[in-house]
């Protein structure tokens, strides 16, 4: 079977090692999510501690 230089499929995989091309938006999204939570906890967790009190 011959396939066009221009088609998607005569892409080599390696370009694309971790994500395949049509990862959903809220896939991205909720990665972006993750990482601002952890820099929140690390960030104001001494602070959020303070708030609560001793447990």
């Amino acid at each position: 079977m011959i396939v066009p230089k221009g088609s998607s499929q005569s892409r080599p995989a390696s370009q694309e090692p971790q994500l395949p091309q049509g990862t959903p938006w809220w896939l991205k999204l909720t990665w972006a999510g993750l990482l601002a939570c952890l820099w929140l906890l690390l960030s104001a967790g001494p602070a959020l501690g303070q708030w609560q009190g001793p447990s």
